[in-house]
């Protein structure tokens, strides 16, 4: 991770922490009985390792860091939009979708294109086949809230690849094609922006296709 993400996930922990103590708060996940004080400091430093070259050392931030979905949150989304080390944000990713975190969809969807090889650098081995897009992986666990900020993404992109990505996402979370169309159409229909009406056509269209597709692979059964 960068310096200032550091100091300021640090920050954000130790206000963490003090709010804890003042409330008498509980400790969470699986640390029942430690201070507040050190909770707050776990998790400042298990952030800090999603960024780690060791990919132990990654996997072992992210188990611990999985028992504080709500005090780990907030902090997740500041590194996947503004840390550099692309570990930090691979795995930030991973975990705003394990978390389910209907918050992070909008940080997710500008992130979609996130994947191993960005900022030139191929050696992250933890990306599985399943999470070339982390982000998109995301998404898709976060599950139908996703679904009009992905469709707003393909109106908003003039390039291919990201609608293709966004209309990947989308079928993978939505696999009833006919449906996800209509929904598509409907955002089409709303939309008064010809630039963005050009890209949702584009996407009706390519859904069109792979229906028609379907029918014909039915019938040749």
């Amino acid at each position: 991770m960068t310096t200032k993400a550091v100091i300021l996930a640090g920050v954000f922990f130790a206000i963490i922490g003090a709010k804890l103590r003042a409330q008498d708060a509980p400790v969470f996940g699986s640390h029942d009985g430690v201070s507040s004080n050190c909770v707050s400091r776990l998790i400042s430093e298990n952030i800090t390792r999603l960024g780690s070259v060791n990919e132990e050392t990654r996997a072992e931030a992210m188990k611990a860091l999985s028992s504080w979905r709500k005090e780990t949150t907030g902090a997740l989304i500041y590194v996947l939009e503004n840390d550099t080390n692309v570990y930090a944000r691979i795995n930030a990713a991973h975990l705003l979708g394990e978390y389910r975190a209907v918050e992070a969809a909008g940080s997710l969807v500008r992130n979609l294109m996130l994947t191993e090889f960005t900022e030139n650098n191929p050696r992250v081995s933890i990306v599985t086949e399943e999470r070339r897009s982390p982000a998109g992986s995301a998404l898709v666990q976060i599950g139908n809230a996703a679904v009009p900020l992905l469709i707003a993404k393909i109106g908003d992109s003039d390039h291919i690849r990201i609608r293709r990505a966004c209309l990947y996402q989308l079928s993978k979370i939505e696999e009833d094609k006919e449906i996800l169309r209509d929904r598509v159409k409907k955002a089409l229909d709303e939309e008064t922006l010809e630039s963005r009406r050009t890209n949702l056509q584009w996407a009706v269209r390519h859904l069109s296709k792979s229906l028609s597709a379907a029918d014909h692979e039915k019938l040749a059964e």
